[in-house]
């Protein structure tokens, strides 16, 4: 069975986030897999905590702040899935807050790959961006998905595919992408 992880960004759990995502999970699994399991996984419901830049985890490959909130839990389900679909607006060209603390502390995994002595990403799992955006800007998009690219090199996940949104602040007059 394939285990698809949704790392669910918005806040708004109905939103034109959630609705651009179920858009691409019935087509994923339509056109790819037949027998899976989806997780949801809504951040803004997990206790995260930001990375305060104290260098532990270059040390040790562990962060000080895990003992404190979910994110170890929330790795837990990150490398035990098949693919991981990071569903998010688009917040001035990035992630909302809540999401960005966790992509943040996902540099704990790089580097305990480096002090195992294993630095390039084993693209063991594959990995999506769905994402949202108000505006008609695109632009947006690339910085997002630059810094999806770096959490996927961080997890072991291969890029594989994005769809976006752009003009979601007007009610019928999406524009979708999959290429910016």
């Amino acid at each position: 069975m394939k285990k698809i992880l949704v790392l669910f960004g918005s806040p708004h759990t109905q939103g034109k986030t959630a609705a651009l995502l179920k858009i691409y999970l019935k087509q994923y699994v339509k056109n790819f897999h037949k027998d899976f399991k989806i997780n949801k996984l809504f951040i803004y419901n997990q206790n995260i905590l930001p990375c305060t830049g104290c260098g532990c985890c270059i040390k040790s490959g562990i962060c000080s702040q895990n003992k404190k909130d979910d994110v170890e839990k929330i790795f837990d389900f990150i490398l035990n899935s098949n693919h991981i679909v990071v569903a998010s607006p688009v917040y001035f060209s990035g992630f909302p807050s809540p999401l960005k603390a966790m992509v943040d502390r996902s540099q704990q995994l790089y580097n305990k790959k480096i002090k195992n002595g294993k630095i390039k990403n084993l693209r063991q799992r594959t990995g999506a961006l769905v994402a949202t955006c108000g505006s008609e800007n695109k632009k947006g998009f690339a910085a997002l998905e630059s810094c999806c690219k770096q959490f996927f090199d961080c997890v072991d996940a291969a890029f594989s595919e994005r769809l976006f949104a752009s003009n979601t602040d007007s009610i019928n007059n999406w524009k979708i992408y999959t290429k910016i």
